[in-house]
């Protein structure tokens, strides 16, 4: 009689922890769903003591990002609610600006049972800086991040995010380690992964929206920030092009390399139409 009901105590017990995992078992779906909650898991950062803000960019939309709050039982789960309404989950990609960092992009899936859209990113360490960008003279300029997809964050994707350059900080753009003065550098073993291929951030002169298939300057590349002194710089017409010219001969700007002094002399003559030949380009970084 004893061991019967011992059994059936664990029988029950089984049943108990079965109906208690299926409570807590999303149904995702990769079908078309529509919602404005995104619900967001942190992988990869235990803890996630170092993630204070999360902005949520939809879809390469850098001037439309939004918020998303944090739990305070977990600070590696955050949710954040569109404010300009719903989205459909086949037709968008999300990526993150966590202060410290930034994320790949990814798409999200439909949790059908709790309304919202579950997407879920590897926080990476990596030396990120807010970029300020302006012109003397004032001409418009726009900015395109090219974000490689990478294997250990599946199922990343790669995506151009962008926007027009108002003068206002950039956040956490992604700096390879040959691209960051020495003396400026994070501790390269504790802050940035090697094995991450960095964002391109493409600055596309006289732009007034981005464009992702416009080359642009690579500002975020030694050929330019080799300019600067320190975190800042006002970068000359003849530096810019210089920069452009070892990008170019270099295959960087997504086009076979290039020896031209063609193509040389028709970026300044770009330039020079756009402003004139005083153009100045001022960078100012600042480390997170």
């Amino acid at each position: 009689m004893f061991l019967t009901i011992r059994r059936l105590g664990s029988i029950i017990g089984l049943l108990m922890l079965t109906v208690n995992a299926a409570s807590q078992t999303h149904h995702e779906s990769s079908d078309p769903f529509v919602t404005d909650l995104l619900d967001i898991t942190l992988q990869g950062a235990p803890g996630c003591t170092d993630v204070r803000n999360v902005l949520v960019v939809m879809s390469g939309e850098e001037n439309q990002a939004f918020s998303a709050r944090r739990d305070p039982r977990d600070h590696c789960h955050w949710t954040a609610t569109r404010p300009t309404g719903s989205f459909d989950t086949s037709l968008e990609h999300f990526s993150l600006r966590l202060g410290s960092g930034r994320t790949t992009c990814k798409p999200a899936k439909g949790d059908v049972d709790k309304g919202v859209a579950r997407v879920a990113f590897l926080v990476y360490k990596m030396d990120v800086r807010v970029v300020t960008i302006t012109t003397s003279p004032v001409i418009p300029n726009s900015y395109i991040r090219g974000v490689p997809a990478h294997s250990a964050d599946r199922p990343s994707i790669p995506c151009a995010e962008g926007a027009f350059l108002t003068g206002e900080p950039i956040p956490d753009v992604w700096f390879s380690n040959n691209a960051l003065h020495p003396n400026l550098r994070g501790r390269q073993y504790d802050r940035y992964d090697l094995t991450l291929p960095a964002e391109k951030f493409r600055l596309q002169f006289g732009r007034v929206k981005p464009d992702p298939h416009y080359p642009g300057l690579i500002l975020n590349d030694e050929a330019l920030t080799r300019h600067l002194k320190g975190n800042e710089g006002s970068v000359a017409i003849q530096e810019i092009i210089d920069a452009f010219d070892e990008e170019r001969a270099k295959a960087k700007l997504s086009t076979p390399p290039l020896f031209s002094p063609n193509a040389y002399e028709a970026d300044r003559q770009t330039l020079v139409d756009l402003a004139t030949d005083k153009l100045v380009l001022n960078v100012f970084l600042v480390m997170k």
